[in-house]
């Protein structure tokens, strides 16, 4: 699959912490692993000590006007919260764990 025009950062998920268009590579902390994804691979966190940290760079975290869009399959946790994107690592959790309806179904998210 190609990215669309006007990326500025793509983390596939197949199997690496590559940024496909912007060469702003993950790094993988606490071991995030691969699942089968909605299209092909994706990350797979099974801990609150999982995620995968982005070089600083305000090219991918500007200020206003940008959109971070993903998949996510969320499975029954024994916490009450998924951080599912957070700017820092004390940034808000979303969606409540509570408020999922249909665990284990594919949902796109845009913020």
């Amino acid at each position: 699959m190609n990215p669309p025009s006007g990326l500025v950062g793509w983390w596939s998920g197949d199997g690496h912490f590559y940024d496909l268009v912007g060469g702003n590579h993950g790094t993988n902390v606490g071991g995030v692993s691969f699942a089968p994804g909605e299209v092909g691979r994706a990350f797979a966190f099974s801990s609150t000590n999982d995620w995968i940290q982005l070089p600083r760079n305000p090219a991918i975290f500007a200020q206003t006007g940008d959109t971070v869009e993903f998949w996510v399959r969320v499975l029954p946790l024994q916490e009450n919260t998924v951080r599912l994107f957070s700017a820092s690592q004390t940034g808000v959790a979303y969606p409540n764990a509570n408020t999922v309806e249909e665990y284990n179904q594919w949902f796109h998210f845009q913020l």
